[in-house]
């Protein structure tokens, strides 16, 4: 199972599987950072590249880190924030009690980083010049389409994956030539859909942030497949029934199609959905588009069989199971 649960796991976070720490918030920061390289081409500042740089990563490299101050006292970071295109240091020193507070600039012009390696200070304690400052810019614009290359590699992976996992169960299903004929057709394009709906990719805190809000909220999950299909059997052997709950057959007919589909009802959409998050998910725009009321009745769904799956690749453990309603109050997370 474990290479079909990669290849669904990328599909619907991307690039999380396949990139370093680093790489994965580089990628997930790389269009604002250049961003903020054009603004200050434009607004004709100086920052030290480290300062443009996404907080957790600054964090990563200043905190614990030691210096000499003015004073020659050694000093050490505990804290590192942003103002702007400046970063605020906390820093302490056993020669005063309390911590205190500088600028990462004045700590650069006036005292000396005894514990930074060379090859950190060349890569991000440069300061941006209208020199180098286009070729900051134009080294992260290759750097971003090398990964957007990378990305869509890493897709077509999963979704051969997929595909031959899927194509190793034989159908059964009964069914004439023209529902076969138009089976093709709707999968030729779904196919097109499927490209385009998961062309983004999912942050480690959107990640989190979704389970959270799922967890929360959630009423029911369900599969549901054609009965004797190849998706049947395959989704039979790979969620067994008595770990994942049971998906649901349908019965084959003149307009069956050997494919699968899913959704995760919610009991409600008040307060904190992160519509945001999910239009990456779905690739729709419009709130009602991403989750829809089931008729006649008062709980929502969100139409998304790889999320489902996603779900139990990763959370199964937690008590997020098929077919079972009230799932929120069986979900311990953490």
């Amino acid at each position: 199972m474990g290479n079909f649960q990669n290849a669904v796991d990328t599909k619907v976070v991307g690039l999380g599987n396949s990139l370093t720490p680093n790489q994965k918030l580089e990628y997930d920061n790389i269009d604002n950072l250049i961003k903020d390289l054009k603004k200050v081409k434009e607004q004709h500042l100086a920052p030290y590249y480290i300062e443009l740089l996404p907080i957790d990563f600054v964090k990563s490299i200043l905190v614990g880190k030691k210096f000499k101050n003015r004073a020659y006292w050694t000093c050490e970071v505990v804290d590192v924030w942003k103002k702007n295109f400046d970063l605020v240091v906390k820093v302490k020193s056993n020669k005063k009690k309390d911590s205190w507070e500088m600028w990462f600039k004045t700590i650069m012009r006036e005292c000396n980083f005894i514990n930074v390696e060379k090859n950190v200070k060349d890569k991000y304690f440069d300061q941006i010049t209208i020199q180098n400052i286009d070729n900051y810019i134009s080294n992260l614009e290759n750097k971003k389409n090398n990964l957007d290359k990378l990305y869509e590699q890493t897709i077509n992976k999963a979704d051969n994956v997929i595909n031959n996992e899927v194509k190793k169960h034989k159908s059964e299903m009964v069914v004439s030539r023209e529902a076969i004929r138009k089976a093709i057709r709707s999968i030729q394009q779904d196919s097109k859909e499927i490209a385009n709906a998961f062309n983004s990719t999912l942050t480690q805190a959107e990640q989190q942030t979704l389970i959270e809000w799922i967890a929360k909220n959630i009423y029911s999950m369900r599969l549901y497949v054609v009965k004797d299909s190849s998706w049947d059997k395959a989704i039979s052997e790979l969620y067994p029934e008595d770990l994942y709950g049971k998906h649901r057959q349908t019965i084959p007919s003149e307009l069956s199609k050997d494919s699968i589909n899913g959704y995760v009802s919610v009991n409600n959409i008040d307060g904190d959905v992160p519509y945001e998050i999910l239009k990456k998910i779905t690739h729709k725009q419009k709130a009602e588009d991403i989750i829809k009321q089931n008729k006649g009745s008062s709980k929502y769904r969100i139409n998304n069989y790889l999320l489902v799956l996603y779900l139990l690749n990763n959370y199964n453990r937690y008590g997020f199971k098929l077919g079972k309603t009230n799932l929120n109050k069986d979900i311990a997370l953490w």
